[in-house]
């Protein structure tokens, strides 16, 4: 069940990722459809994510619930651990393209 669930969401995250193409204030408004069950992620508000440093604040915020590591530290199963990872990375890239247009 793990396996399928894990597939599942890879396939939703290469379908977002084509779609939102590392546009990093839909992937926070996005974030939530993409993570696993009882996640502790807040979806901050489009007026958040008009102003750079909310949208920073914001994804500093999503950085605590999808690092790697802080999702192995609290128990997260194979699946929380490989979307995490998939997540971060892609959040952290598209979080570059937008320092480097909007935070210059």
């Amino acid at each position: 069940r793990d396996l399928h669930l894990s597939l599942r969401r890879q396939r939703q995250m290469c379908i977002r990722d084509r779609k939102y193409g590392g546009n990093v204030r839909t992937m926070l408004a996005n974030l939530s459809e993409v993570l696993w069950e009882d996640h502790a992620y807040k979806v901050p508000s489009m007026m958040d994510l008009m102003e750079p440093i909310k949208v920073k604040k914001s994804y500093h915020r999503a950085l605590v619930i999808i690092h790697p590591d802080k999702v192995a530290q609290k128990g997260g199963g194979a699946s929380q651990r490989f979307i995490a990872d998939k997540v971060f990375d892609l959040m952290k890239d598209a979080y570059r393209d937008f320092e480097r247009k909007e935070m210059s």
